[in-house]
């Protein structure tokens, strides 16, 4: 292939008519250079119209929930939380749920019932830090339980986040029950049903400690997969469809 072609050559390769591409010139939707009075088009630029590969990224701004398979990564996220038997959730990078919660607690239901108590759970969500490298790290939410996971990268950038939470690392302090008391009130629940509900709270083990964070790791992974290829295989159908509009 030549280095430019012509309008010509350009109508023919993208099937469209002249007047769709003088459109497409006029709105910066395809680069060209006039030449006296002909246009010239760099091949490089054509090849990747039609690859799908267009310079302007159409789906930059389109939000976690609207690349990421829902229908994928939800059944993903409860088979592991039930194999690990912990909660689980993915969120967008500021701890919005993406994903229902999978095999939530009790006690986290709970203060979840509100709109105050979510909203703590939502900032502790934003707040979470990780490792990404498969080895544990353990953040504390709001209520005093451990959380630990791993970012969703798309197109390089930490877009999303699987959780796992609602557990311990070690058995409470002696003084957790006062501790779930200001909860209750803060929230506006009963204290005593709370209290019950946290000595239901799981407290991992050394080993699936382990095992949890590299299972992290791999899911978070293939979650990345999916969206990336969810979002070309979008920007391509999107470039079909404009081109197609004209």
């Amino acid at each position: 292939m030549p280095e430019f072609l012509t309008a010509k050559q350009v109508i023919e390769l993208l099937k469209v008519d002249r007047t769709t591409l003088y459109r497409m010139i006029r709105e910066n939707r395809i680069k060209g250079v006039k030449v006296g009075s002909q246009w010239r088009f760099p091949a490089n630029e054509i090849n990747m119209i039609m690859n799908g590969n267009i310079s302007e990224d159409i789906t930059s701004s389109e939000p976690p929930k609207e690349i990421l398979p829902i229908h994928c990564i939800q059944p993903i996220q409860e088979v592991f939380s039930d194999i690990i038997g912990v909660a689980a959730l993915t969120t967008d990078s500021e701890g919005n749920p993406i994903t229902e919660v999978s095999n939530s607690c009790r006690f986290c239901n709970m203060i979840l019932s509100n709109d105050s108590g979510r909203e703590a759970c939502n900032n502790s969500w934003k707040n979470l830090r990780f490792a990404n490298n498969g080895e544990p790290v353990f953040n504390t939410c709001h209520a005093g339980l451990k959380y630990s996971g791993a970012n969703i990268s798309i197109d390089s950038i930490n877009s999303a986040k699987l959780i796992t939470g609602q557990y311990y690392i070690s058995n409470p302090p002696a003084d957790n029950i006062n501790y779930i008391k200001k909860l209750a009130s803060k929230f506006g629940l009963d204290s005593r049903e709370l209290i019950s509900a946290s000595k239901e709270i799981k407290v991992l083990d050394e080993g699936t400690k382990g095992v949890m964070a590299k299972w992290l790791l791999k899911i978070a992974k293939s979650f990345e997969m999916m969206a990336n290829e969810r979002k070309e295989l979008l920007k391509k159908l999107k470039n079909i469809a404009e081109i197609s509009n004209f």
